[in-house]
This record gives structure tokens, C-alpha cells and sequence, in this order.
């Protein structure tokens, strides 16, 4: 199987990921090429096309066009900085992951669920960005808000509702929630973490949340973790325990294929995704 790596594209702490990734597929039955066109496959960092990564947009439909499949490795939501995910044609509930193997994966991961709890103050709605192909493309930030306001509201969840942006969107205009000014929405900013790379305090938040509503990134998934409700989309990996799902459904099948989404720097390195992944391209 031939690869060809675009490092070069990646966010400012993808280098040793990359690195790890190509260790791997040395280790796993593989080879680096230099062209595209002698590629069987291609290795591109996340899926939002902005930044150091625009130019991966490129690679990605290149590579859909020709029927390449496209490795996606991204940041990772179990162990943030610590875990990296690593699928095919993505990096959500649409990609292509490693099944399940081993049992006790979560448990060697140190990754742990809090019991479902009841006893929330509010609904968090967790907005994304709408520059990343994760996101629909018909669809606003307004118009989505919008949506999950009215829905919150013809269910009479009777709870006050957190708007939490993301915390890297500059596209949204958030004067549209003027017109549900008498309606207990409140706005939370995101705060960064001092001394790390990207984290921002969701716990704070998530501590006093009922519910999150989030369409398919991160935030759904650390909410399931934390026994929060949660509503999100089909695309979300969350999506399989969701609130509308199920009340309080089991997640210990769920927990296991998530560890398998994600993985240590190690185990890149040593090819264990990549040995799996390959069966599927």
C-alpha cells in the first residue's frame, strides 16, 4: 500500500502525529511516496479547510474525485493532545474506523464515563464551525440555533438555554438572538485554558448542563462521557446514545468503538490503527 503524507498542511501540532503516522505504516506494511499519482491513499489533517489546512481542501477533493481514499488524522476528544484520531473519509460518525478488538481499550486508555445524571440547570446549545465539511452546507449557524431554540421550546424542557460558540467561529452574527431576548437564552464565551495548546473550560459549563445540543463535533461526545443528554445529528459519534435515541440508554458497546477512534502517539508510531485501517481501503 502506498501513501503519500501532506504534513505540510497540517495545524501547528500535527508534526509529530504525521511523523508517528509515517513510522507506522513502515512498521505496518507500507511505503511513503512523493507523487499523488503513485499514491494508493492520502494522509490529510482534519477536515476544516481553514489556515495552515486550506490547502488540503485541494487534496481532499482530488482525492474523492479519483476514488482515493483519504486518511484524516485530527486532534482527539477522549484525551485532548494526548489521543488522535485516525479514519477514512473523515473524522466523525460519517468516517471509516477501526472496529473493536479489544475489550478493555477504554480501560487502557484511562477514559471513563460519569453516570447519566438528571439534575442539569440548562440546555447548552454548542455551535461549530461552519467552515468545516463536517458542517452541512445549505445550512447557517443562525438558522441552527434558531432550529434547536424552537425545538427546545415546543418540548417544554422548561430550562434556560446557554448559547456556547465555538470558540474559533468569526463568521457568526449573533445579533439574531435579539428577537429571543425575553426568552432565558443566555451567551457564554469560551475562556482558554492558561498554558495549553487549545483547551477551553466546556467543563464549567457542561458541570451545570441537563443537556448539550450539538450537530457532530467534540462537545456531544465529552457530554455522553459526563452523563449528560445530548441531541445531535446523525453524523455525531455521539449519535448512537443520544437522548432521542433512548433515556439513559447503555454505553458500554458505544464507549469501546469510541477508543477505537482515537489513538496514542505509541501506538501510531508502532502501526496499530494503520494495520487495521488498511483492510478497508
Amino acid at each position: 500500500m502506498k501513501v503519500k503524507i501532506y504534513d505540510e498542511f497540517g495545524a501547528g501540532n500535527s508534526l509529530p502525529v504525521f511523523g508517528a503516522f509515517v513510522d507506522g505504516v513502515g512498521a505496518s506494511g507500507g511505503s511513503i511516496v512523493r507523487d499523488y499519482a503513485d499514491a494508493d491513499c492520502t494522509v490529510i489533517w482534519s477536515i476544516l479547510f481553514a489556515g495552515r489546512m486550506a490547502p488540503a481542501k485541494e487534496i481532499w477533493e482530488r482525492s474523492k474525485k479519483d476514488g482515493k481514499p483519504v486518511i484524516v488524522l485530527e486532534v482527539g476528544a477522549l484525551k485532548r493532545n494526548q489521543t488522535w484520531k485516525v479514519g477514512i473519509n473523515g473524522i466523525n460518525r460519517d468516517a471509516t474506523w477501526v472496529k473493536p478488538f479489544q475489550e478493555n481499550r477504554a480501560e487502557k486508555l484511562g477514559i471513563l464515563m460519569k453516570p447519566w445524571r438528571d439534575d442539569g440547570e440548562f440546555i447548552t446549545i454548542c455551535t461549530q464551525r461552519s467552515d468545516s465539511t463536517q458542517w452541512p452546507e445549505n445550512l447557517t449557524i443562525e438558522e441552527w440555533v434558531t432550529e434547536q431554540i424552537e425545538f427546545c421550546h415546543q418540548m417544554e424542557f422548561n430550562r434556560p438555554i446557554v448559547i456556547r460558540p465555538h470558540p474559533r467561529d468569526r463568521h457568526t452574527h449573533w445579533s439574531f438572538l435579539q428577537k429571543f431576548k425575553n426568552k432565558s437564552i443566555f451567551f457564554d464565551t469560551p475562556q482558554m485554558i492558561m498554558n495549553s495548546y487549545d483547551g477551553y473550560n466546556h467543563n464549567e459549563i457542561f458541570d451545570r448542563s441537563w443537556m448539550v445540543i450539538n450537530h457532530s463535533s467534540g462537545p456531544g461526545v465529552q457530554a455522553v462521557l459526563d452523563g449528560i443528554n445530548v441531541l445531535c445529528s446523525e453524523s455525531s459519534l455521539a449519535w448512537d446514545v443520544a437522548f432521542d435515541k433512548g433515556f439513559h440508554l447503555d454505553r458500554t458497546e458505544w464507549l469501546n468503538m469510541l477508543a477505537h477512534t482515537e489513538w496514542t502517539i505509541d501506538e501510531i508510531r508502532e502501526g496499530t490503527p494503520w494495520g487495521k485501517l488498511k483492510d478497508y481501503l
